[in-house]
């Protein structure tokens, strides 16, 4: 039987825990309402951006049209992913529900995939599982800017063109406001925005299709 004195270490060292544990509560919770707001930030920005391109492709000729980023190819037997994760773990189920939906989201379709990992978590995973991993990124935090994406997006933009995949998807997990975190399975490319129809008329320099040709990979 614990003696007395050991029963008042036993709660001290819990009051520390509980202490311990308060703080590193109160630090993701800075964290957390940072990155939410940096998402608000940049999320105005695409959709606006999005806007333009469907704005611009109505304005577009049949020509520019055909090309394989705004079209796609006739046939597609191979796809390419680009699967998000975290480099390690303790995230509670954030890496378990995307790695999930993009298993399921492989497997349900009759293609083959070729997966791009940004995170060591997803890597694994996917190995594991027996799926060819085409590119592996890691060592990308929340402090990453666009100029760190890049190589990301060329090794895309390069296996798209040169069809070692006909499609590419991303696998990212998305952060709404109210519902928290929502894993997601996305097209990226091609590039498929609808025409619209629009009040207004604008003169484009240069041309329209040079301007798609330009925005498209961007």
């Amino acid at each position: 039987m614990p003696t007395l004195r050991a029963i008042k270490g036993h709660i001290n060292s819990i009051r520390g825990i509980a202490k311990v544990t308060r703080a590193m509560e109160m630090i993701a919770t800075a964290k957390n309402r940072r990155l939410q707001a940096r998402v608000n930030s940049t999320r105005a920005f695409a959709e606006k951006s999005w806007a333009v391109l469907n704005h611009l492709a109505s304005a577009t000729t049949a020509t520019a049209r055909e090309n394989p980023l705004f079209c796609g190819y006739s046939h597609v037997s191979r796809i390419g992913m680009l699967l998000i994760t975290s480099d390690r773990g303790m995230v509670g189920p954030y890496n378990h529900n995307i790695i999930a939906l993009a298993s399921e989201y492989v497997t349900t379709h009759n293609v083959t995939a070729e997966l791009v990992t940004i995170g060591k978590v997803g890597r694994k995973a996917m190995l594991r599982q027996g799926h060819s991993i085409h590119a592996e990124f890691s060592g990308l935090d929340d402090k990453t800017d666009i100029t760190d994406i890049a190589p990301v997006v060329r090794v895309l933009l390069d296996g798209f063109r040169e069809r070692l995949f006909d499609e590419v998807f991303i696998a990212y997990t998305e952060l709404q406001a109210r519902f928290g975190l929502k894993p997601r399975v996305r097209q990226i490319l091609p590039v498929c925005p609808e025409p619209t129809t629009h009040l207004r008329q604008y003169i484009y320099e240069p041309d329209p299709d040079e301007l798609l040709m330009a925005l498209l990979p961007r």
